[in-house]
């Protein structure tokens, strides 16, 4: 039996920082990340859908046990039901085995935005949103 308090209980991390960037390098000698390309907002051609990749980065602490994370990206346009169309979705798994734990975790994203417009980017816990980044997709001057 184990009876290590973190195995049995769960809390829910607080997010201290959400960047999205073109990439992130780990430097496995001092531990360091490099974090390359931050942005907020990508340029498109009127109505037309645009195809990008970028990382989501982000650093958690205050979890305790297992929790599990999903980066949502979605529209801001609600259908009829309330709902909101996701356009990518990733999970993974953070381990806290104490709450002065901090860890951070790194989303690769695919994804494609129908047209220019606000979309929304996500860090859940069991459907439970821990914090919300905008993007800005801006139609290219002509």
């Amino acid at each position: 039996m184990n009876d290590d308090i973190s195995s049995r209980v769960q809390q829910y991390p607080i997010c201290t920082a959400i960047v999205l960037c073109d990439r992130v390098k780990f430097d496995s000698t001092t531990g360091r990340k490099t974090i390359k390309g931050t942005f907020d907002r990508l340029v498109a051609a009127k109505h037309e859908p645009i195809s990008t990749r970028f990382h989501v980065y982000v650093e958690l602490t205050d979890g305790l046990g297992t929790v599990p994370l999903e980066v949502q990206v979605v529209t801001t346009n609600k259908k009829t039901d309330g709902a909101e169309d996701i356009l990518f979705s990733s999970k993974c798994v953070a381990k806290f085995p104490h709450q002065m734990k901090t860890t951070t975790a790194v989303f690769e994203v695919k994804v494609q935005f129908p047209e220019p417009g606000i979309y929304n980017c996500f860090l859940k816990s069991d459907d439970k949103i821990i914090i919300k980044k905008r993007i800005i997709i801006n139609e290219k001057a002509k």
